[in-house]
């Protein structure tokens, strides 16, 4: 039998993972920021306009916290259930303003 040459799409899905471009910190970077800001977005077609904290979440989240995020965006019936317990924003590090100081990271719901 043959061997099935991959189509165009399956060759591009693939990619990522053999092409250094996509491991370059800017490619991860720009990869979250467009994770973070779909999410932003079908967060405030299903619950309205979002609250300041859960803003601030998005903006520092991780892409493994966006990805579980996306995952109970399906389910869940509050913004509370898809981000979890409103926390203070998490800094990356201490500023001379004194307002925004570090906290712990809260725990990944």
């Amino acid at each position: 039998m043959a061997k099935r040459r991959p189509r165009s799409t399956e060759l591009r899905c693939t990619r990522g993972a053999t092409d250094p471009f996509y491991r370059s910190p800017y490619a991860q970077d720009a990869m979250r920021y467009a994770l973070a800001k779909m999410l932003r977005v079908q967060l405030k077609t299903k619950f309205g306009r979002l609250p300041k904290w859960a803003d601030e979440r998005l903006k520092v989240a991780t892409s493994v916290q966006i990805d579980r995020w996306m995952k109970k965006f399906v389910r869940a019936e509050t913004i509370e259930g898809v981000l979890g317990k409103k926390y203070p924003p998490v800094y990356a590090s201490s500023t001379s303003a004194g307002s925004m100081r570090s906290h712990k990271n809260p725990p990944i719901t």
